[in-house]
This record gives C-alpha cells, sequence and structure tokens, in this order.
C-alpha cells in the first residue's frame, strides 16, 4: 500500500522546531525516535519533511510529506502531530488528508481531525458507506 499525502504543521517558536527533530531523529533501524513511546505504531513509516524558515530565520512551518513510492502512514504522521499538539498547543487542532494505492488497482484515502485529546479517523470506503447508508435511509422515509 502506498499513501500520498503533504500536510504542514505550523510553527511558533524554535524550541517546537527543536522537538520535532528529535522527535524524527531515527534510531539504527529507521524507527523514529518518537514511536518509541508509540508501540501501537510499530510499522517503520517512510516520509520526508522539511522545515521551512522566514527569512529572518525564524520557522514558519513544516512540511511532511510521502510521495513516489514512498510508504508513508498517515496514521505514524498524526500520532507525532496528536503528541504535539499536547505538548505545545492544548487548545489547537491540525488537519491531514491522503490518497492511497493498494496493489491490485484499489485507490482510497482519508482524512485526519487531530486535537490534543483525540484523533477522529475517516477514509473514503467509511464516508462513502455513510453516505450511502444516509440515502438509502431518506428514500425509504420519502416512498
Amino acid at each position: 500500500m502506498l499513501s500520498t499525502f503533504k500536510a504542514t504543521l505550523m510553527l511558533d517558536n524554535v524550541e517546537q522546531r527543536t522537538w520535532l527533530e528529535e522527535q524524527l531523529a531515527r534510531d539504527e533501524d529507521g524507527v523514529y525516535r518518537y514511536l518509541l513511546d508509540h508501540p501501537d505504531c510499530e510499522t517503520v513509516s517512510n516520509f520526508s519533511h522539511v522545515f521551512v524558515s522566514k527569512p529572518d530565520g525564524s520557522d514558519l512551518y513544516m512540511s511532511v510529506y510521502a510521495d513516489d513510492g514512498q510508504t508513508g502512514r498517515p496514521d505514524v504522521v498524526v500520532e507525532l502531530v496528536a503528541t504535539f499538539l499536547r505538548k505545545f498547543r492544548p487548545d489547537g487542532y491540525w488537519t491531514m488528508s491522503w490518497s492511497t494505492y493498494h496493489e491490485g488497482g484499489y485507490c482510497g484515502g482519508g482524512a485526519a481531525f487531530v486535537t490534543a485529546e483525540k484523533v477522529e479517523f475517516m477514509t473514503t470506503a467509511n464516508f462513502i458507506a455513510t453516505q450511502t447508508e444516509h440515502f438509502q435511509i431518506d428514500r425509504r422515509i420519502v416512498e
């Protein structure tokens, strides 16, 4: 399965960038440091990140992305951002969307809404199933 995504996390200060750099350091097995504290995200995820700064050197944002065959797992990025929000922005939120290609030609995708307290996921399959169910219920009410 290949997931393609690009998402941006706004940064307020150098402390936030330093913390993210520490979390995104990899161990000898290629596992991100922050995943060592989250055993539920045990799979190594292959995504890239870049910090973009203002001309004066202060940080504007971090961009995370997976493309061109990377095996990016959105849930791994979401866990990092949820931890970031708990530490730096307990009243904030962040969103992410992605597209997914599975061997055999199946395409899908999803989205996440992330806060310090919880993460809500929705896949395209869930969306279609929910909308189909609502449509069928509405038709029964009208008929």
